[in-house]
C-alpha cells in the first residue's frame, strides 16, 4: 500500500495511511497487544466512561462475621492416608481375585467367591 501510495505521488494520502498505522498500533498496544514491541508506547487508557478512572472497590465486611481458615479434609489427609491392616487384607484378597479373573475369565469363579468380589468393591470403595 504504502508503494503504491508514493508511487502515485498522493503523499496527503500516504500521510494519513502512515498516522492511522501509527495510532493503531499505539491503541494496539495501550489495550495489552503488541506487548513483544516495547518500543512502541503504552497509554493507559480510562475505563470509566467519562475520562476518569474506575475507582477502587472496597470490600466490605459483614458485621460478626469472623473469617477462619478452615482445612478441608478428604481422601488425601495424609494422617488416614497409612493402609490399615483389615483394609489391606480385604485389597490383597480383591487382588487374588482380580487375577484369577484374568487369568481364567468371569466364569472360573465360584458362586461364593462372586458374592465376596462384590463385597469387597463395595467395601473398598
Amino acid at each position: 500500500d504504502i508503494l503504491q501510495l508514493s508511487g502515485s505521488r498522493t503523499n496527503r494520502e500516504l500521510l494519513f495511511y502512515l498516522i492511522t498505522l501509527a495510532l493503531a498500533a499505539v491503541s494496539a498496544r495501550s489495550v495489552g497487544m503488541l506487548s513483544a514491541y516495547p518500543w512502541l508506547p503504552h497509554i493507559p487508557l480510562p475505563v470509566g466512561g467519562n475520562g476518569q478512572p474506575k475507582p477502587r472497590s472496597r470490600s466490605r465486611k459483614r458485621r460478626g462475621s469472623k473469617k477462619t481458615n478452615t482445612v478441608v479434609e478428604g481422601p488425601w489427609n495424609t494422617a488416614n492416608s497409612l493402609p490399615r491392616p483389615d483394609i489391606a487384607a480385604a485389597q490383597a484378597e480383591l487382588d487374588g481375585l482380580l487375577d484369577k479373573i484374568s487369568a481364567a475369565g468371569l466364569d472360573s469363579l465360584s458362586a461364593a467367591e462372586k458374592r465376596r468380589l462384590n463385597e469387597l468393591s463395595k467395601r473398598l470403595r
